[in-house]
Parts: structure tokens; sequence; C-alpha cells
């Protein structure tokens, strides 16, 4: 597998990326699209400001 990136990505990714293969694609979009949503909403409230 090529990776395009493999300078600068991490081991992580990179090992997620091989593990996809080895998955069902649907349920691997499935669970790539869950955890970027989790992964925008952590940001989203470390980088907002408490409101109270």
């Amino acid at each position: 597998m090529t990776h395009e990136n493999a300078d600068t990505e991490s081991y992580w990714l990179r090992d997620a990326k091989i593990d996809l293969l080895h998955r069902d694609p649907v349920d691997a979009v499935n669970d790539a699209e869950a955890l970027a949503r989790f992964a925008r909403k952590r940001l989203d409230a470390l980088l907002t400001p408490d409101s109270v």
C-alpha cells in the first residue's frame, strides 16, 4: 500500500488505514464518520470558552 503522506501521518493513522482494508467498506466508512464527528465535537468543546 502506498502512503501519499507517509512522512507526515501518524503511526496510528497509518495502521488504521491498513486495518481498514480488511473491513467491510460500509462499516469502515460509518465508523470513520463517527470518529470524525467525535473528534470535531471534542475540538469544538476545547475551543469554546465556558459560557458560565
